[in-house]
C-alpha cells in the first residue's frame, strides 16, 4: 500500500472477435461470388463507378478496374444512349421510381459496339445511397431476333404478293391470310377474316366439313390434302375453291396451313361440256 503499481481491466472480446472473423470470412465469400458470376456486377455512387466484377470488364473488353473505378459511368456507353442511363442512376439514388430492366449500348475501346440488359437496384454502398447493375450481354440475342424479324418480314412480303390464296387457321380460327385470299373471298381487309371462324365465309353445306378437317389435322389424324369447297362472298356470289391443306407448327402451336386456288370457271366449263355432250347424245 502506498507502493507504485499497475490497474488491469480485463474485458471478454471472444464473441467480438468471433463476429469480426466472421463478417470477414462473409465478405470474402461475396466478394468470391460476386467475382465469379458470369453477369456483370456494377455499383456506382453519384454517377461514378466504385466498385465493378470481372465479368463487367469482360463484356466492356477492359482489362483491368482502373479504367473504370472513379470514372463517370457513362464513360464506354454508346453516346446516343448516355443521358438516360445517366438519368436513370440518378433517380434510383434520389429514392424516385425507375422502371428496369433496360437496355443500352456500350462502346468498346476497339469500337465494338455491344448491347447490354441491365437489372438495377438502389442500396447503401459504405453509408451512401448507390446504384447496383447486374448486366448481361444480349448483342447476340438481339442480333438473332433482328435476323429473324428479317426473315419474318421476307417471308411476309412473298406470302402477300402470292398468286395462290394463303390461309393459316388454329383452333378452327383464320390466324393468317394475304390479299389473294381476301380476292378470292370478295374481301376488303384480313380484318374481316382474322380472328374470325374459319367457316365464315364457307358455303353452308361445305360447313361442317371444312372446319372437321382443320381440327383432325391439328390433332394428327389422317384427313384429305386436296379438296374442294364453295365459298360464299359477302355479295352473295358463291365460288368454288380447291384447297392443298397441311399441318403445321404456328407460333409454337398446332396449325393448318391452306393454300386455295379458286376453280370456278373450271368446274363451270366442265359443267356446260357435260350439259352440251348430254344434249348431243339425245339427239
Amino acid at each position: 500500500k502506498g507502493q507504485p503499481a499497475t490497474l488491469g481491466m480485463l474485458r471478454d472480446v471472444t464473441e467480438e472477435r468471433r463476429a469480426v472473423e466472421a463478417l470477414r470470412e462473409s465478405e470474402e465469400l461475396h466478394r468470391a461470388v460476386v467475382e465469379n458470376v458470369a453477369d456483370g456486377i456494377s455499383i456506382s455512387v453519384d454517377a461514378k463507378r466504385v466498385f465493378v466484377n470481372k465479368a463487367l470488364l469482360d463484356i466492356h473488353g477492359l482489362q483491368d478496374a482502373s479504367q473504370v473505378i472513379g470514372e463517370p459511368i457513362d464513360k464506354f456507353v454508346f453516346p446516343e444512349d448516355r443521358e438516360g442511363m445517366v438519368e436513370r442512376s440518378l433517380a434510383r439514388q434520389r429514392g424516385e421510381a425507375v422502371s428496369t430492366p433496360n437496355e443500352y449500348r456500350i462502346l468498346r475501346p476497339d469500337g465494338e459496339v455491344r448491347i447490354v440488359q441491365t437489372f438495377a437496384t438502389s442500396l447503401k454502398y459504405k453509408g451512401q445511397p448507390a446504384t447496383m447493375e447486374v448486366l448481361r450481354d444480349v448483342t447476340d440475342e438481339r442480333r438473332a431476333e433482328a435476323a429473324l424479324r428479317e426473315s419474318e418480314e421476307l417471308h411476309r412480303a412473298v406470302v402477300e404478293n402470292m398468286a395462290e390464296a394463303i390461309a393459316i387457321s388454329r383452333d378452327a380460327k383464320r390466324v393468317l391470310v394475304n390479299k389473294a385470299f381476301l380476292d378470292i373471298h370478295g374481301l376488303q381487309d384480313a380484318s374481316q377474316v382474322i380472328g374470325e371462324p374459319m367457316g365464315k365465309f364457307i358455303f353452308p353445306e361445305d360447313r361442317e366439313m371444312v372446319v372437321e378437317r382443320s381440327l383432325a389435322r391439328q390433332r394428327g389424324e389422317p384427313v384429305p390434302k386436296l379438296y374442294e369447297y364453295r365459298v360464299l362472298r359477302p355479295d352473295g356470289e358463291v365460288r368454288t375453291v380447291r384447297t392443298l391443306a397441311v399441318p403445321l407448327k404456328y407460333k409454337g402451336q398446332p396449325a393448318t396451313l391452306a393454300v386455295l386456288r379458286d376453280v370456278t370457271d373450271e368446274r363451270r366449263a366442265e359443267e356446260e361440256l357435260r350439259e352440251s355432250e348430254g344434249l348431243h347424245r339425245a339427239v
